[in-house]
């Protein structure tokens, strides 16, 4: 069993392509990765309820394809959503939009084959 590894990969990948995804070879990537989603850096107009609000902070759609690419390029093993502070915000938009990003990753988990089958057999 493998500890999980940061989100990087530990050498630089050459690339034939840039557009829309380019395609790498060379890289290791991790064998198992655990991802912390901090909500502090979503904008405002979505996730009022943080701590720490980021004017400017990702949209919805950049952080769903944030997580999709996460989980397209590796092994997830691990997620977590954190600095929701849902007494900041009376409306719960902030927890919303957090439950959806989680739903999207496990779909997107699903997608990726890494759960939703049987790894036994």
């Amino acid at each position: 069993m493998h500890a999980p590894t940061g989100a990087f990969w530990s050498r630089p990948a050459r690339c034939t392509s840039t557009a829309p995804r380019p395609r790498c070879s060379g890289s290791r990537r991790p064998s198992a990765t655990t991802v912390t989603f901090d909500a502090d850096g979503l904008d405002p107009a979505i996730a009022p309820g943080v701590n720490a609000p980021t004017p400017g902070g990702l949209t919805y759609y950049q952080a769903f394809d944030l997580l999709r690419g996460l989980a397209e390029r590796g092994r997830i093993v691990g997620f977590d959503f954190a600095e929701v502070a849902p007494a900041r915000d009376p409306a719960g938009i902030t927890s919303l939009h957090a439950a959806r990003l989680i739903l999207n990753l496990i779909g997107a988990l699903a997608h990726t084959g890494q759960i939703g089958h049987d790894r036994a057999g």
